[in-house]
Protein backbone atom coordinates (compact mmCIF):
# COMPACT_ATOMS: atom_id res chain seq x y z
CA UNK A 1 0.00 0.00 0.00
CA UNK A 2 1.49 3.32 -1.08
CA UNK A 3 -0.96 5.58 0.73
CA UNK A 4 -3.43 5.42 3.56
CA UNK A 5 -6.11 8.01 4.26
CA UNK A 6 -8.35 8.33 7.29
CA UNK A 7 -11.96 9.48 6.93
CA UNK A 8 -10.87 12.96 7.97
CA UNK A 9 -8.43 13.05 5.04
CA UNK A 10 -10.96 12.65 2.22
CA UNK A 11 -9.87 15.95 0.71
CA UNK A 12 -6.29 14.73 0.48
CA UNK A 13 -7.50 11.45 -1.02
CA UNK A 14 -9.43 13.07 -3.89
CA UNK A 15 -7.01 15.87 -4.78
CA UNK A 16 -5.03 13.95 -7.40
CA UNK A 17 -7.75 11.68 -8.81
CA UNK A 18 -8.79 11.87 -12.45
CA UNK A 19 -11.92 9.84 -11.65
CA UNK A 20 -13.82 9.34 -8.41
CA UNK A 21 -16.18 6.37 -8.69
CA UNK A 22 -18.71 5.89 -5.89
CA UNK A 23 -20.09 2.42 -5.18
CA UNK A 24 -20.75 2.85 -1.46
CA UNK A 25 -23.87 1.80 0.41
CA UNK A 26 -25.92 4.53 2.06
CA UNK A 27 -25.35 4.68 5.82
CA UNK A 28 -25.28 7.46 8.38
CA UNK A 29 -21.53 7.69 7.79
CA UNK A 30 -21.82 7.92 3.98
CA UNK A 31 -24.83 10.24 3.69
CA UNK A 32 -23.57 13.31 1.74
CA UNK A 33 -20.00 12.01 1.99
CA UNK A 34 -19.40 14.00 -1.20
CA UNK A 35 -20.09 17.63 -0.41
CA UNK A 36 -18.83 21.03 -1.54
CA UNK A 37 -15.53 20.69 0.32
CA UNK A 38 -14.75 17.34 -1.26
CA UNK A 39 -15.88 18.44 -4.73
CA UNK A 40 -13.68 21.53 -4.61
CA UNK A 41 -10.76 19.49 -3.27
CA UNK A 42 -10.88 17.38 -6.45
CA UNK A 43 -8.49 18.53 -9.10
CA UNK A 44 -9.96 20.73 -11.81
CA UNK A 45 -11.36 18.73 -14.71
CA UNK A 46 -11.68 15.48 -12.72
CA UNK A 47 -14.74 13.29 -13.28
CA UNK A 48 -17.23 12.10 -10.67
CA UNK A 49 -19.17 8.87 -11.24
CA UNK A 50 -21.87 7.62 -8.86
CA UNK A 51 -23.21 4.08 -9.19
CA UNK A 52 -23.74 3.75 -5.43
CA UNK A 53 -26.62 5.54 -3.75
CA UNK A 54 -28.02 8.96 -4.62
CA UNK A 55 -27.62 10.50 -1.18
CA UNK A 56 -23.87 9.86 -1.17
CA UNK A 57 -23.63 13.20 -2.98
CA UNK A 58 -25.10 16.43 -1.70
CA UNK A 59 -26.80 17.43 -4.96
CA UNK A 60 -27.27 20.99 -3.70
CA UNK A 61 -23.48 21.24 -3.47
CA UNK A 62 -22.84 19.42 -6.75
CA UNK A 63 -24.97 21.70 -8.93
CA UNK A 64 -22.95 24.93 -8.48
CA UNK A 65 -19.65 23.04 -8.74
CA UNK A 66 -20.74 21.57 -12.07
CA UNK A 67 -22.08 24.93 -13.24
CA UNK A 68 -18.72 26.52 -12.45
CA UNK A 69 -16.92 23.98 -14.66
CA UNK A 70 -14.58 22.93 -11.85
CA UNK A 71 -15.19 19.26 -12.66
CA UNK A 72 -15.03 17.95 -16.22
CA UNK A 73 -18.10 15.74 -15.85
CA UNK A 74 -20.39 13.89 -13.52
CA UNK A 75 -22.05 10.62 -14.51
CA UNK A 76 -24.95 9.93 -12.20
CA UNK A 77 -26.84 6.66 -12.15
CA UNK A 78 -28.65 7.33 -8.87
CA UNK A 79 -30.17 10.41 -7.26
CA UNK A 80 -31.44 11.66 -3.91
CA UNK A 81 -34.99 11.76 -5.27
CA UNK A 82 -36.14 8.88 -7.48
CA UNK A 83 -37.14 9.19 -10.18
CA UNK A 84 -35.22 12.33 -11.04
CA UNK A 85 -37.87 15.02 -11.63
CA UNK A 86 -38.36 15.98 -15.28
CA UNK A 87 -37.55 19.62 -14.49
CA UNK A 88 -34.33 18.87 -12.55
CA UNK A 89 -31.36 20.96 -13.64
CA UNK A 90 -29.22 17.84 -14.20
CA UNK A 91 -31.21 17.10 -17.38
CA UNK A 92 -30.05 20.36 -18.99
CA UNK A 93 -26.44 20.41 -17.83
CA UNK A 94 -24.02 19.54 -20.63
CA UNK A 95 -21.38 18.21 -18.23
CA UNK A 96 -23.76 15.96 -16.25
CA UNK A 97 -24.62 12.59 -17.73
CA UNK A 98 -27.79 11.02 -16.39
CA UNK A 99 -28.04 7.25 -16.75
CA UNK A 100 -30.88 4.98 -15.83
CA UNK A 101 -29.73 2.57 -13.13
CA UNK A 102 -27.43 0.55 -15.35
CA UNK A 103 -25.94 -1.48 -12.50
CA UNK A 104 -27.77 -3.98 -10.34
CA UNK A 105 -26.71 -6.45 -7.68
CA UNK A 106 -28.06 -9.91 -8.47
CA UNK A 107 -26.93 -13.24 -7.02
CA UNK A 108 -23.91 -11.68 -5.30
CA UNK A 109 -22.70 -10.09 -8.54
CA UNK A 110 -22.78 -6.60 -9.97
CA UNK A 111 -24.55 -6.77 -13.31
CA UNK A 112 -24.29 -4.08 -16.00
CA UNK A 113 -27.70 -3.67 -17.63
CA UNK A 114 -27.54 -2.23 -21.14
Amino acid sequence: MDCHFTPDERGKFVKDLDYLVLTLPLTDATHHIINRDILLAMKPKACLINFGRGALIDEGDLIPVMQSGHLQAATLDVFEKKPLPKDHVFWSMLNVYVTSVIFNYINNQFILIL
